[in-house]
């Protein structure tokens, strides 16, 4: 992915160090249970989701792997529990 980024931009005339103008956010919390993970993460998924959502940053996926609605903003902020099981690059495992 940062690869094909670096090319993109290659391709637009532009030359960037990999990994340069890239930014990467991970959300994730261990603990001993699942269930006790997505409670103790809610609130700080909950915060992201609800400035992120909006601007269309969210692109979580049906169970088929199409994204939620049109580009951009997505039909409704996301929940915990809409990323627990997805494996679609962000979410939870």
């Amino acid at each position: 992915m940062i690869s094909n980024y670096q090319t993109a931009y290659k391709n637009a005339g532009k030359n960037v160090a990999l990994g340069e103008n890239i930014a990467f956010g991970v959300g994730f919390y261990i603990a001993d249970s699942k269930t006790e993970a997505m409670e103790k993460v809610r609130p700080y998924h909950d915060e992201r989701y609800k400035w992120f959502a909006p601007f269309g940053y969210v692109r979580y996926t049906d169970e088929e792997g199409r994204p939620w609605g049109t580009p951009g903003a997505p039909a409704r902020t996301p929940r915990v529990e809409d990323g627990v099981g997805r494996r679609h690059g962000s979410g939870f495992i």
